[in-house]
């Protein structure tokens, strides 16, 4: 996209954010999908900033604004609830650093239809979370998965506490001094949280991959371990 294109673009999304700002608040499913909509429009910032900046992301989303954003949006629910939510992770495979970024609507939000804080958000690891179809009947929490989460999690506070806050490379590591085995998720019938583990100095995260509505995370983002579902 040139120049002339993306100033176009922002010319256009500036009326569109203008027009929104003005609307009512929106509530449910259809405000939760007005959130990723929100979401994905700044993931697409970030991205193209990176382009432009030899794959540097942005420190804050202000950065952003105005060459790839008109403004940061407002969540449907009335304020801005991105720029808090707004990291960028480093992760280390095989000796190359890679470095990710998450957009989280932080706070209480989008509890009508059962969300829990920080949710949802927009990882460029995992995309959207929970991704949502609208057309589909919202689905429930998955109580036993959540425990699940719960507790490797704490494993994983455990190993941090005595490994000077480094996490293990996979959840193989908790097993057998945290953790006797990795649990089943109920739904899966099989572990579905070792591929949606990421671990790296100071910061892990962990989500269920078969049950959408189950994440945590533990990392500086929070003041403590929180099980999302």
């Amino acid at each position: 996209m040139n120049r002339w294109h993306r100033l176009a673009l922002v010319a256009v999304v500036a009326l569109l954010s203008t027009y929104h700002h003005g609307k009512p608040k929106e509530t449910g499913l259809t405000g939760v999908k007005a959130c990723q909509d929100n979401l994905e429009q700044m993931a697409r910032a970030v991205k193209e900033f990176s382009v432009d900046h030899n794959g540097r992301y942005p420190e804050a989303l202000s950065e952003l604004v105005p060459s790839y954003l008109p403004l940061i949006p407002n969540c449907p629910s009335g304020r801005d609830t991105y720029s808090e939510g707004f990291q960028i992770r480093s992760v280390e495979l095989e000796s190359v650093n890679l470095e990710s970024f998450t957009v989280a609507c932080t706070g209480s939000n989008h509890r009508d239809i059962s969300l829990r804080e920080n949710l949802p958000m927009f990882s460029s690891v995992f995309g959207l979370v929970p991704d949502l179809d609208p057309s589909r009947p919202f689905p429930e929490p998955v109580g036993n998965c959540g425990t699940n989460l719960e507790k490797i999690g704490n494993a994983l506070n455990a190993y941090g506490n005595e490994h000077e806050d480094n996490y293990p490379d996979s959840l193989e590591g908790l097993v057998p001094d945290y953790l006797s085995q990795i649990p089943e998720c109920p739904t899966a019938k099989t572990d579905s949280y070792s591929s949606g583990y990421i671990g790296r100095r100071n910061k892990a995260e962990i989500s269920c991959r078969r049950c959408v509505m189950g994440l945590f995370r533990w990392s500086d983002f929070y003041d403590s371990p929180e099980c999302h579902r």
